[in-house]
């Protein structure tokens, strides 16, 4: 009797350490305005690193302008938006030619895998918002060499607010496979390469990621644990 209460004591226990030590949902806003004076930062647990390159590949700076659309659109998404978001150079990630190296790419890495539910741009506009060219495009590639795609703009307000998920990507040829975002330590944001071409008004802002809830595998071990505990208890209770 004692014996299945310590068994059940430890496997209770170690459930809720499990289900404490799942990692939480964070969005990561980059329209605070904080990041050229505070790179990296700590988001929900995750350390995040921002980098630029220029089309020499080359590091460069990264550039915060300030915000100018409609602050109405913020609020629902929790952003703050001080700024537009993270640009290159003179404003935003603006087009090049070539392959990813050869033109403006912004590099985000995370200290620890992290699942993306969503990526949140600003200026990306849809076809015919403000001239008659096609609509914008982005484009990116998770964990360095890993699995890419990109997003069309349909954008026609102001702001040009542009949510992606693995709902809406963008591909030549293919299937996006949802599991690309997941376990992703690194993602890489530019416009028109050689595989996926962008139109030349090409250009945005990175305004946010949202990372989703998920388990580590410390606590997956401890949430198998827990139950795995619980029910050698039950087993040996007295019928």
């Amino acid at each position: 009797m004692l014996k299945s209460r310590f068994i059940a004591s430890v496997g209770t226990a170690a459930l809720s350490l499990g289900m404490a030590g799942t990692a939480q949902a964070g969005l990561i806003d980059f329209t605070t305005g904080t990041w050229e004076t505070a790179n990296p930062q700590t988001v929900a647990g995750v350390q995040v690193t921002l980098l630029a390159f220029d089309s020499d590949n080359d590091p460069t700076a990264f550039t915060e302008s300030n915000f100018d659309g409609e602050s109405a659109q913020c609020g629902p998404l929790g952003l703050v938006c001080k700024s537009d978001g993270i640009g290159i150079g003179d404003d935003e990630v603006t087009f090049g030619d070539g392959e990813k190296t050869q033109v403006e790419r912004l590099q985000i890495k995370f200290s620890k895998p992290v699942d993306i539910a969503s990526i949140i741009f600003l200026d990306l506009f849809g076809a015919d918002s403000t001239t008659d060219d096609p609509a914008e495009r982005v484009q990116f590639q998770v964990n360095s060499s890993g699995a890419g795609g990109g997003y069309d703009g349909t954008a026609s307000d102001k702001t040009g607010f542009f949510v992606g998920d693995t709902s809406n990507v963008f591909l030549t040829s293919g299937t996006f496979n949802p599991q690309s975002f997941i376990g992703v330590t690194s993602i890489e944001f530019f416009a028109d390469t050689a595989k996926l071409s962008s139109p030349r008004n090409s250009d945005f802002a990175l305004a946010g990621i949202k990372m989703a809830s998920v388990p580590e595998p410390g606590t997956l071990a401890l949430l198998g644990l827990g139950l795995a505990g619980v029910g050698f208890a039950r087993r040996l209770r007295p019928r």
